[in-house]
């Protein structure tokens, strides 16, 4: 089974509007509110790929119930933590000329709380998956991912990592299956501007000295590389008019997921992953099965 970490899940208001005038009333064209969060997208990705997963993580309020009620009615399958204190974030994303993001701070998560997700992923059983992807609010410990990735390891739980600066980094000593910083991530944790293809190798393989099986960094309209220890492959993105790039990356992640279970072949879920991501850049929303059925690797 595979299950997806989501510590701070939201609610996006997504506002279209045709310019943002600051200082001044400005109105929508059209909005429509969907519920956000990295591994609830991954979830639901990997869903349109008819691979079932469950969602771990925590909400809160009358947001948190929303959020749950939307996981049920996209068909998912959720044990998300009641949390007694807070709401759920709510993330105004605005849509124009340029793409402009307010993301809320979210409830507070107290350590008996995280505890209680702890136990949760001591259960996990070899051959199973987790997912570890998005951000962790402060109250929760910088070193959760780290705790859960441990665990993973001690129970022989592959694990792939979509996170930042050292809630990544902290989890390569536990030798995860996969990573995925994009390329702006990268920079970030070795505090240089990455841009070549050949200091994505060096650097990935920097990471992959310190536990990483696998990495994979994301380059926007640039494609992708796949680093291993053996070798490197690129992959350029597919040509076309970006829609929308929210969830991209949580895509890629989905079709890696999908692809590596189904074949177990690692350069042909990566090829997989790639036109993934692509097509939910060029979507709307996320990708539906219908567009994903299409993928030819």
């Amino acid at each position: 089974m595979v299950y997806t970490v989501t510590m701070n899940p939201s609610l996006d208001y997504i506002m279209y509007i045709d310019k943002l005038n600051e200082g001044l009333v400005n109105r929508s064209v059209s909005e429509r509110i969907v519920t956000g969060g990295k591994g609830i997208n991954v979830s639901y990705v990997l869903s349109q790929l008819d691979i079932p997963s469950v969602i771990l993580g925590f909400t809160a309020g009358f947001t948190g119930e929303y959020i749950k009620q939307e996981i049920l009615q996209l068909g998912l399958t959720h044990e998300l933590i009641d949390l007694k204190n807070g709401m759920s974030r709510i993330n105004v994303k605005l849509k124009g000329s340029v793409e402009t993001e307010i993301n809320g701070q979210g409830p507070e998560i107290f350590p008996e709380s995280v505890d209680i997700l702890i136990e949760r992923i001591k259960k996990l059983e070899k051959d199973d998956l987790l997912v570890l992807s998005g951000s962790v609010p402060a109250t929760a410990g910088t070193d959760v991912y780290r705790r859960m990735a441990r665990i993973a390891k001690e129970n022989g739980v592959r694990v792939v990592v979509d996170a930042t600066g050292q809630l990544l980094t902290d989890t390569l000593e536990y030798s995860p299956f996969m990573i995925k910083p994009n390329i702006h991530e990268l920079s970030d944790i070795f505090k240089r501007e990455i841009y070549t293809i050949e200091d994505v190798v060096f650097y990935s393989r920097e990471l992959i000295k310190k536990g990483a099986q696998n990495v994979i960094v994301s380059m926007g309209d640039r494609g992708a590389v796949l680093v291993t220890e053996q070798e490197y492959v690129y992959r350029e993105a597919r040509k076309g008019k970006a829609v929308n790039t929210t969830g991209a990356g949580d895509s890629l992640v989905a079709g890696f997921i999908y692809s590596y279970l189904k074949d177990a072949d690692i350069n042909k879920a990566f090829g997989f992953a790639v036109e993934t991501g692509t097509v939910a850049a060029f979507s709307e929303g996320l990708p539906q099965r219908v567009d994903l059925k299409k993928i030819k690797i």
